[in-house]
């Protein structure tokens, strides 16, 4: 399959034309580097996603087995957010004078120097957890939430329970793909506006994006964002190569796939 590259990420030729319409409607609030605009945007494409999310649910046929009170993905799981999303995160905790922005700084710390199996192994809960299992941002949370559609609740519940093992956890595969490209465009109208397009650690962003200047400093084409960069992070990056080669379509390891018989379709695994 031929790639290219966009706003640093590998991306299928194949998906280019599907995220040029999203990477177009960001550019045109992006462009103006400032605050409000940088905002909206965001905003709106989520409800693009959402949207997009559920007609490819509705259009496969499966339904995903995530439902409101079951966490098992915000236990352990690093979550990577780009700057802008952060920033509305962090937007909202102010706004509402939150309790949590606390609980977000510590975690920040305590995160700085656990890569990514260390954290998984830990288990801890994301510091946007509430005490009933439910999501405290659900309305601003990440495009990386968003795309996580399980569809087997008992695998998560497993895989969390067991996380030296590392588990396989079957995605809906059209909706996970329908975030992807998402988040592809998201960078890629980032990097056409000279904005900062990488993604950090869910915590460690929205600590810094907690900051005064935070927000008009990254409009305004500041890097301010380097202060959520962690120490472990390129150890992330190879944990995550070493994982990709796992679970490659050659190597043996168990791997969700789709297969399609007459006008129903099932999920498999291949042995």
């Amino acid at each position: 399959m031929s790639s290219t590259i966009i706003a640093g990420k590998t991306v299928p030729i194949e998906a280019v034309a599907l995220l040029e319409p999203e990477r177009s409607a960001m550019r045109d609030h992006f462009c103006r580097h400032d605050v409000t605009p940088a905002h909206l945007a965001i905003v709106e494409a989520y409800a693009r996603l959402d949207e997009k999310i559920q007609d490819s649910i509705n259009r496969s046929g499966l339904l995903p087995a995530c439902r409101a009170g079951c966490a098992w993905c915000c236990h352990g799981v690093k979550i990577n957010v780009s700057a802008p999303e952060a920033l509305v995160i962090a937007e909202r905790l102010k706004s509402a004078k939150n309790e949590l922005v606390p609980a977000v700084q510590a975690a920040a710390e305590r995160r700085r120097h656990m890569n990514t199996d260390q954290y998984f192994v830990s288990g801890e809960p994301c510091p946007f957890l509430g005490a009933s299992n439910e999501c405290t941002i659900y309305d601003v949370r990440p495009m990386a939430c968003r795309r996580h559609c399980c569809l087997d609740a008992s695998e998560c519940e497993r895989a969390v329970k067991n996380p030296k093992l590392k588990l396989p956890v079957s995605q809906h595969a059209p909706a996970n793909a329908v975030g992807a490209i998402s988040g592809f465009a998201l960078a890629a109208a980032l990097e056409d506006t000279n904005l900062d397009f990488r993604t950090f650690e869910l915590a460690s962003a929205v600590s810094v994006a907690l900051r005064d200047d935070a927000a008009k400093r990254w409009a305004a084409g500041d890097r301010i964002f380097d202060l959520a960069i962690r120490p472990v992070d390129a150890e992330d990056r190879r944990i995550a190569e070493a994982d990709l080669e796992r679970y490659s379509p050659n190597s043996g390891s168990p791997k969700p796939v789709w297969k399609s018989h007459g006008k129903k379709k099932r999920l498999v695994r291949r042995p």
